[in-house]
């Protein structure tokens, strides 16, 4: 059986591996781990902890590839069961999961029909007769690998701002020199999630009449030219309207909008002939001041190894089973998963965010590699040979060949 993300071998085939079954990698325990410095010759309770010098070659070994060089194995680790390479040595804090049950990908015809019932019953207008009725010929249950990098930065600036002023307090450079905008407290509500804050300088206030209405608190209303009155849009400034009477004669009657003036009062302005300023609220005059705004934004990027053939985006969208995982102020790339593009890949990414975010405070890093379980789910019905899907810890359903997708009628179209 092959590693997450490779192709499936067999006992016989070349890049079998008996430390992994059901198509799911299984590490089984969870251990952080610290390196510290082996001193040659030290008794046994001072190199405790630290790196033996050198890797130790074991051609033979049961449960190691043939030509893979490891270190000698820690106390209680059994050789024969799962990888214990997928942690770069010289990473602090490497975090394994705890045993990943194969029951996640390796679901039975009974479970994967029900699932796709489940799911047709919750699409709008779809048939139910095609899921219950098709043969499953067939589950590949296989896994893929997603690795995701985050860097979460912050950055810092300033401009110019302003609020209606109606009196109180004015904070400005008279009392004290503006504090630099780094030495302003401010913390994100958490890591990893992005965000903005705004934060008004100190010393920095200024109380100006306002430039929109030149202090004044008001506009000239438009709408009726200053003159509080406007056209009634009953009569159409005529002042009287035409009617038609019992004995179908058309009489002319005063109108009752208007009475009989052919004007109304200016909705906008209530008569008053002007506005209030917006940008003062009324209140003539404006505080500047300089708003620091402080963003806090995770950046991440993400890769994945799969076969199955399921859209990458689906892959993403759901969780697995997280088999390593790193939080640092700068993380180092993976280099001995077992998986070669997970290596090249993390190094990759992690270059690329070095280099794309130099300029930005950077507060924390972290990233991991997941696994997704997936199973490809081949069936018939009648003439037609498809699959579907089912993955991620969520068990969600992919069929985007269901035979009995169309409405029949059972819903209006408008």
């Amino acid at each position: 059986m092959a590693l997450p993300g490779q192709p499936m071998d067999g006992p016989s085939q070349p890049g079998y591996d008996p430390r992994l079954s059901g198509g799911v990698y299984q590490p089984s325990y969870q251990v952080v781990t610290t390196y510290g410095t082996y001193q040659p010759g030290a008794n046994p309770g001072q190199n405790q902890g630290a790196n033996p010098p050198g890797p130790t070659h074991m051609p033979n070994q049961p449960g190691y590839p043939p030509g893979a060089t490891y270190g000698p194995p820690q106390p209680g680790y059994n050789p024969a069961v799962n990888y214990g390479t997928g942690l770069p040595p010289s990473q602090q804090g490497m975090v394994r999961a705890p045993e990943i049950s194969t029951s996640a990908a390796n679901i039975t015809e009974e479970e994967a029909r029900q699932l796709l019932l489940d799911y047709v019953n919750q699409q709008s207008c779809w048939g139910s007769k095609a899921a219950k009725q098709m043969t499953i010929e067939g589950i590949n249950p296989s896994s893929a690998l997603h690795y995701q990098l985050e860097t979460f930065t912050e950055s810092r600036y300033t401009s110019r701002d302003y609020k209606p002023y109606s009196g109180g307090p004015v904070d400005g450079p008279g009392n004290g020199t503006p504090p630099d905008i780094w030495d302003m407290p401010c913390t994100p509500r958490g890591l990893f999630i992005s965000e903005n804050r705004y934060i008004e300088v100190p010393h920095t206030d200024n109380v100006q009449p306002c430039d929109s209405c030149q202090g004044q608190g008001y506009h000239r209303c438009n709408n009726c030219q200053a003159s509080g009155k406007v056209t009634c849009s009953s009569c159409s400034g005529k002042g009287h309207t035409w009617e038609t009477g019992q004995d179908g004669q058309r009489e002319q009657k005063k109108c009752t909008w208007c009475h009989g003036s052919g004007q109304q009062v200016c909705s906008r302005c209530n008569g008053s002939g002007r506005t209030e300023c917006t940008k003062c609220r009324g209140h003539c005059q404006l505080r500047y001041y300089l708003l620091l705004t402080v963003s806090f934004v995770n950046h991440a990027t993400s890769h994945i190894v799969d076969r199955s053939g399921l859209s990458k985006d689906l892959i993403r969208s759901v969780s697995g089973a997280i088999v390593f995982q790193q939080q640092d102020k700068q993380v180092t790339p993976m280099t001995k998963y077992p998986v070669a593009e997970i290596n090249e890949h993390s190094a990759r990414i992690v270059d690329e965010h070095r280099r794309s975010y130099s300029s930005l405070t950077q507060l924390q890093q972290r990233h991991k590699l997941s696994v997704i379980p997936i199973s490809q789910c081949w069936y018939k019905r009648k003439k037609t040979n498809t699959c579907f899907w089912v993955y991620g810890t969520e068990h969600l359903v992919h069929t985007p060949d269901y035979p009995q997708q169309t409405c029949y009628g059972c819903c209006s179209i408008l």
